[in-house]
């Protein structure tokens, strides 16, 4: 059986990697796998562990302090999930995003559609020039790096200003006490040594996302004053999935592929429910049409969609019946294959789409909407 000869394989991949001293990790993005060697591993998180100075190693065993029946036996599980700061962590995210995200949504860039807006909205309003150029920075290690203690009083300045001492009958001091908990109480074992974090968070809560993101809100204000008063445009980008230039004064946008991506999505002759095939192609395809700001960049990420689909084992009458869902009466009746044969129905198509919400943004600010539901004193402001 296909299952027997895949559990086969695996056993002997592992094999192989142990007696090489590999270690096989999938990778944060992408959903790829990374080979590589047990030292190096370890090199590499020395480093980072030195060059982030965020971890404090031990020399007692933190554990020994939480146990209380010395007869009953403990087996760790190194799962964040099952954490003991997690339904804190979750608790305090489910409370704290939605107001994040109701009172930074304009500088926030949800995905690549709002961005594109933003930047056709800008050059619609005659700030772009030949000579504007596009700019990105990144932090590194964010979530490692923020002082916890300042992070802590900078949430608790935030929710004062804009929903002031309650959110749905918290207080904001037991706020600023759980997030210290949630902060401050994280520690891990790694190579038979025993380490607390002593800056930033886990990267792994969903809290320190949001903390993070409260973090930088405060650094940003005054330059998001300083870039409106000049007539340019900021906002926060969490995605890498849209290619943006300047020609001579002119937006191009596109869909990004990173050149290091495989072309991979979920094989044809998998075992997942057939509507996952379905939103595959229809969200790659309607992403292409919103992401093109031209006929000739959407041909060419139509074709490169299709031949990805088709590496991946899915039949071309399958293709073909997906686009014709997608491009519906754009479609020339004339042409065997379902495809856009001029700019205007091509234009058409993608300004009815530019202005449907996507299904992230629906999540969002069906969030928002409930938070301001479920808390009588949320202000609007």
């Amino acid at each position: 059986m296909r299952a027997q000869r895949e559990f086969r394989l695996v056993k002997s991949i592992r094999r192989k990697a142990r007696k090489a001293k590999l270690i096989i990790r999938v990778c944060d993005k992408g959903g790829g796998l990374h080979i590589g060697s047990k030292s190096d591993y370890e090199r590499k998180a020395a480093k980072y562990r030195e060059d982030t100075k965020a971890y404090q190693e031990l020399s007692y065993n933190p554990l020994k302090e939480m146990i209380t029946n010395k007869g009953t036996p403990l087996r760790p599980i190194l799962n964040t999930i099952k954490a003991v700061t997690r339904p804190i962590s979750d608790f305090l995210d489910e409370l704290i995003r939605p107001i994040y995200n109701e009172y930074n949504k304009d500088n926030t860039f949800t995905e690549g559609v709002d961005l594109i807006k933003c930047l056709e909205k800008y050059a619609a309003d005659g700030h772009l020039k030949p000579q504007t150029l596009f700019c990105t920075f990144d932090i590194n290690n964010l979530y490692t790096m923020l002082p916890q203690d300042e992070s802590i009083r900078i949430l608790g300045d935030f929710l004062r200003q804009h929903v002031g001492e309650r959110v749905k009958s918290v207080s904001v001091t037991t706020i600023q006490k759980l997030a210290e908990f949630v902060q401050k109480e994280n520690a891990f074992i790694y190579d038979n040594k025993f380490y607390k974090q002593i800056i930033g968070g886990a990267m792994g809560s969903p809290f320190t996302l949001t903390l993070a993101n409260i973090f930088m809100w405060h650094w940003e204000k005054r330059w998001v004053r300083r870039q409106q008063s000049k007539k340019e445009t900021y906002g926060r980008v969490s995605f890498l999935d849209v290619l943006m230039s300047n020609n001579n004064g002119a937006l191009y946008t596109s869909v990004y592929h990173k050149p290091s991506a495989e072309p991979y999505v979920v094989p044809f002759i998998s075992d997942h429910p057939r509507y996952t095939f379905t939103n595959i192609i229809q969200t790659a395809l309607v992403r292409a049409i919103r992401y093109s700001s031209t006929f000739e960049a959407f041909n060419i990420e139509r074709r490169a969609i299709r031949l990805m689909l088709s590496l991946n084992g899915y039949p071309s009458i399958y293709i073909d019946q997906q686009f014709r869902k997608v491009l519906g009466y754009s479609i020339s009746s004339t042409s065997i294959l379902p495809l856009i044969d001029n700019k205007g129905q091509f234009f058409q198509l993608r300004k009815k789409l530019m202005g449907q919400p996507t299904s992230r943004q629906s999540q969002v600010e069906g969030r928002i909407a409930q938070s301001k539901d479920d808390n009588a004193e949320y202000p609007v402001k």
